[in-house]
This record gives C-alpha cells, structure tokens and sequence, in this order.
C-alpha cells in the first residue's frame, strides 16, 4: 500500500454535481479516473472519486503520498460550505487520520501548495478546531456545549462501572433529565444549551 503524508482539501469551483461527472470531466481531461479521491456533495454526502490505493490527480507535485478530497460548490455566487460539507469533511478526515496516521499540521488547503484560490472560503480554523477537540470529563456543574455547531451529536458517558449517574439536560429550551447506567452512554442533538451532570460523566461529540 502506499505511503499517505497528507490530506489536502479543494473545491470544485462548479455546480453542485456528483462525483460521475466530475469523473467525465477529468476523463475527458486525459486522467485515468476521476483525481479526487473523495467528493463531498452540498447535503453532506460523501461520494467515492478514486479509490485511496491510487494517485491521485488533484494537486501537482503533491499527489504521490496525498489523499485529495473535494467540496462542491458554484461559480454563479459567492461559494461558502455548508455545514452539513463541513461535518462530512471532518469525518472524512478523521478516518484517514485513523488509517493513514495524518496529523493535523499535515491537512492542506491546495492553495497552500500551489498557486490558487482553491477551497475558496473554506475556513481551516473552523476545520482543525473540530478535528482537535478532545473529550471532556465533567462532575457536578452546568457545561454549556463545546462550541459545536447546532445540529451536532454530543455523546455523553458514564465512564463508572458500578453505578448509575443522572444528566440534566436542557437543550433548545427542553429539559430533560436521564439516568446512564455504568458504561453506558446518550447521545444528543445540540441546538443550544447545558448539560448537568450530578457525577463524573465522559462528553464528546461526533459529527452526523
């Protein structure tokens, strides 16, 4: 298998279009397969572009030990991501961060690398700040969420393995009250608000 050393992100200056035709467009460029390795669609989807064992075609003299992923986007507008791209582009980089042992000093943007405006107005503090947040322990105060974008999942733990903990929950103007049993765990949508939980409990988010 080859050597992976870094992840580098693009968008496609285009239309919302899957990754097929993506595909034709850069078939008919002369490549032999489409030269992301990943297309992530405007509602998040994440569509498959050339399989991560081969090079790929996406950033020049980068692609031999890079992984290339890309956002569709418009040409006929200011082009932001939506949040639903970014939460897709964070799971896409936290599984190949998993796989491949990428750190987050080894996630790019292609203008970076080459002469580009290319992702456009993606924002990369927003990206690392996801990707690095760690796991919070808590005991007996409100916590109110971590700075995740609503829409979000929180998992909440009980990392005890012999007793139950409560966790109050007020979360978009509902109150909610559960009981974890020992190991278990709950898992919430955020859309504003605290959580409260009576003994130590594990928090963290992933991304839907």
């Amino acid at each position: 298998m080859r050597r992976i050393t870094k992840a580098i992100v693009h968008y496609s200056a285009s239309k919302d279009v899957p990754a097929s035709t993506i595909r034709r467009w850069h078939l008919n460029r002369g490549f032999k397969d489409c030269g992301y390795h990943k297309v992530i669609r405007r509602d998040g989807s994440v569509e498959l572009g050339r399989p991560e064992s081969e090079i790929g075609a996406h950033t020049k003299g980068f692609n031999k030990e890079s992984l290339g992923v890309v956002l569709t986007g418009s040409n006929d507008e200011p082009w932001y991501a939506t949040d639903a791209q970014y939460r897709s582009l964070n799971r896409v980089l936290e599984d190949w961060i998993a796989k491949y042992g990428i750190m987050t000093t080894q996630i790019f943007f292609h203008k970076e690398l080459n002469a580009t405006s290319c992702p456009g107005r993606l924002d990369k503090k927003r990206i690392l700040a996801a990707l690095e947040r760690e796991p919070m322990y808590q005991r007996g105060r409100s916590i109110r969420w971590p700075n995740v974008p609503s829409g979000d999942k929180i998992v909440v733990g009980n990392p005890h393995p012999s007793k139950r903990i409560k966790v109050k929950i007020r979360n978009g103007g509902v109150t909610d009250t559960q009981y974890l049993r020992p190991e278990t765990s709950t898992t919430i949508t955020a859309k504003g608000g605290y959580l409260k939980c009576r003994s130590l409990a594990v928090m963290d988010s992933v991304y839907s």
